[in-house]
């Protein structure tokens, strides 16, 4: 879980968004395939962008 960055990634279908782009290239360069909030395994990682008004 990323303290530091905003929390850009959801992982699907668990829809956790708990990580940053960089903490969730080192998740996926370390070979986690699972959440790290719920354990849930990851069949898709989505990078979400919000609009600041």
């Amino acid at each position: 879980m990323c303290l530091s960055e905003e929390m850009s990634v959801v992982f699907l279908p668990c829809a956790h968004q708990v990580v940053c782009t960089t903490c969730n290239e080192l998740h996926e360069k370390q070979g986690m395939k699972d959440c790290p909030s719920c354990r849930g395994p990851i069949q898709r990682r989505v990078c979400v962008r919000y609009a600041r008004t």
